[in-house]
């Protein structure tokens, strides 16, 4: 038997058909070497954010957009058709479904970072007909395979598909700017909880039935097909309630709602816990995926509580500070220990490559767990800003860490050969992203303003590509700033001070002034349109020195 025959499935089952062993390892090697460069432009998004335009919205979403939904929709398919003992799609629907799904992406962050804006609207109505297609493709093999004893799996990737679409309608609304104030606010609160709870949470929950005992090479749990079925009827209907709660407004129906998720949830962590139990963890992708579900039960718990006590308009604003690190812990880890399961498996090779491949994959992984996790915990408490940047900079050379030997891996299997000189380079690329990652603490550099004098100075401040330039202002003590705020963006902005002064909202071209009191402390600014505080619309001034006689 070779590695391409070795079933991805619960152990006990019955197995699969015969497949196409060399057409399958070549469809997911194309596959998922476009998630691991997704990967690894989120890497270099997340090191070079102070070059890029929005760059917080731009590295989280080119991970989301980028690199999960690709996964998600690779490998849903892949269950699918394993768990329903179908054939193998069409390569052309794969290509075709690939091809087009990409270039939705491409053009949401073309659009959303730095315009036109009708470029993102059509790239997110693309990637959701995309994933809509996919999720109809998945009901129509469902109808049509045999009654099999895994086949409810099928529908939390349905529901999930479902909640793609609405995220992404949603995102496509607030592109356009058509909705602003606390209307805004409450979109940018539904469209995280139904892509983040939805999207991946549903085809998570629904692939660890399945997936956690294999990794775990044990049998599944009595009764998780029970489990899986009341669990997706209480999981869909709550978050369903929850999002529509949050758009309307009404937290007495948002929080019962995300109350019977986190419930459904709790239910799906039943045989979780109990394989476990059976068979610890063991293995770089056991310990991976467990550490990426502690993560998810802690941010659906910590969710629940903001949901609960705050109302919809500033949901949106105490949980954004923190999302970083759920997509890192919950998301990547996830992400990540499933791939080091599952890429020996379908790149195949015979049982000695497959070795060697998993083998190469969880290199140094008790240490990369260690780190990843560590610096995560580290950058969500009030620690001082060089501490928070190393430890984000271990969890980007962590992610590129596996990308590399991801890549490595693949090119083994697939007989390209790697020579010295190119693993030289590939190394010498990771200590680079290390080091700026450690590096870019948001000290001197080309964003930053320095006011030399004291007195009265102005500055001007431009608005363009979901930036503040300059973002960071430096000036002494007792300066009075006049700031010339001008849009320069296709979108419309605004610019709010802590101190209470704000700019109308600024259409393209527009311009404004902000009178800033002497400074006796640092005073933070951002855009208040929803979702453009998070992407990086924000501006510090800081004081550097005594005041300066006029």
């Amino acid at each position: 038997m070779t590695s391409a025959d070795v079933r991805i499935g619960p152990p006990g089952s019955r197995p699969e058909p015969p497949r196409p062993r060399h057409g399958r390892a070549r469809w997911h090697t194309i596959a998922n070497a476009v998630v691991l460069g997704w990967l690894a432009l989120t890497a270099v998004a997340a090191v070079a954010g102070g070059w890029l335009p929005a760059p917080r919205w731009l590295a989280l979403h080119v991970f989301l957009l980028g690199a999960v939904t690709n996964a998600i929709v690779t490998w849903t398919e892949h269950f699918a058709v394993a768990l329903l003992r179908l054939a193998e799609p069409p390569a052309r629907w794969r290509a075709l479904r690939l091809v087009a799904l990409n270039a939705g992406i491409a053009g949401v962050l073309t659009g959303a970072s730095s315009g036109p804006v009708i470029v993102g609207v059509a790239g997110a109505a693309m990637a959701v007909a995309v994933v809509a297609a996919h999720a109809i493709s998945l009901v129509v093999w469902s109808r049509g395979a045999l009654a099999g004893r895994f086949s409810h799996v099928v529908a939390w990737y349905v529901a999930a598909g479902a909640a793609l679409a609405a995220g992404g309608t949603i995102g496509a609304v607030m592109l356009s700017g058509h909705v602003t104030g606390p209307a805004e606010e409450r979109l940018v609160a539904a469209h995280v909880h139904v892509n983040l709870l939805g999207w991946v949470g549903l085809a998570v929950l629904g692939t660890l039935f399945t997936l956690w005992p294999t990794v775990l090479r044990t049998q599944m749990a009595d009764g998780v097909g029970r489990v899986a079925r009341l669990s997706v009827r209480m999981a869909v209907p709550g978050l369903a309630a929850a999002v529509g709660g949050l758009l309307a407004g009404a937290r007495w129906v948002a929080a019962p709602g995300l109350l019977l998720y986190a419930t459904a949830a709790a239910l799906t962590l039943v045989p979780f816990l109990r394989t476990a139990r059976r068979r610890p963890p063991h293995t770089a992708a056991s310990f991976m995926l467990a550490a990426g579900t502690v993560w998810f039960v802690v941010a659906v718990a910590a969710d629940l509580v903001v949901v609960a006590t705050r109302p919809p308009e500033r949901v949106a604003e105490v949980i954004e500070t923190a999302l970083p690190a759920v997509l890192a812990g919950f998301v990547g880890q996830t992400l990540v220990g499933a791939l080091t399961f599952l890429l020996p498996v379908v790149l195949g090779g015979g049982p000695a490559v497959l070795k060697r491949t998993g083998a190469l994959l969880e290199r140094g992984w008790r240490v990369r767990l260690a780190a990843v996790n560590t610096g995560l915990v580290t950058t969500v408490l009030p620690v001082p800003g060089p501490v928070r940047t190393v430890a984000w900079g271990l969890v980007v050379a962590e992610l590129a860490t596996f990308v590399l030997l991801a890549c490595v891996a693949v090119a083994r299997v697939r007989n390209v050969r790697v020579s010295p000189a190119a693993g030289g380079v590939a190394i010498g690329v990771l200590a680079t992203l290390l080091a700026v990652a450690v590096s870019a603490t948001g000290g001197s550099g080309p964003r930053v303003n320095t006011v030399a004098g004291g007195g009265t100075q102005t500055v001007d401040v431009t608005l363009v590509g979901m930036s503040v330039v300059p973002n960071r202002i430096e000036a002494p003590a007792g300066t009075r700033l006049i700031l010339r705020v001008t849009n320069k963006d296709a979108q419309r902005h605004d610019l709010r001070l802590a101190t209470g002064q704000r700019t109308p909202m600024l259409r393209a071209g527009q311009s404004a002034t902000l009178t800033v009191p002497e400074l006796t402390g640092p005073v933070d600014g951002w855009c208040t349109v929803a979702g453009h505080k998070a992407a990086g619309m924000i501006l510090r001034i800081e004081i550097t020195g005594s005041a300066t006689p006029p």
